[in-house]
């Protein structure tokens, strides 16, 4: 074997960084844009796509407030008032007949939204892009 066929050898202490482009990083060393006007098979601009982002982001946090606001109000009310032990008849206590049929559709309905809102915010999107 002559040396040029040999393979070289690695230089010690030379590193090639590989971030993620969302991290902090990445953006101290300037690589938090993409130049690729590809997104998903869809012609799109880097910051059409962050503008995409930040509006499902603002969707979301809406429905999470959505969902932690009663979640964390309905055993405040139950632990602080007799609420909980109250018994309508023969049905379990109120507590119960609110959680079991009272948020289980209400969480079907905010997924529902979500869902429907989300698939929204993607079409206006790709409406936009075209």
């Amino acid at each position: 074997m002559t040396p040029s066929d040999q393979p070289e050898e690695p230089v010690v202490g030379e590193r090639k960084i590989v971030v993620h482009p969302r991290t902090s990083a990445a953006r101290r060393l300037g690589r938090s844009r993409s130049v690729d006007p590809w997104v998903r098979g869809w012609p799109a601009q880097p910051e059409a796509v962050e503008r995409l982002v930040v509006a499902q982001r603002r969707l979301a946090l809406s429905n999470l407030a959505l969902l932690v606001i009663p979640f964390l109000v309905l055993p405040l009310v139950f632990f602080t008032t007799d609420l909980g032990t109250v018994r309508l008849g023969p049905l379990p206590p109120l507590a119960w007949v609110i959680l079991g049929p009272g948020v289980f559709p209400f969480l079907l309905w905010v997924g529902d939204r979500q869902r429907r809102a989300a698939e929204q915010v993607e079409r206006e999107w790709i409406e936009r892009q075209t």
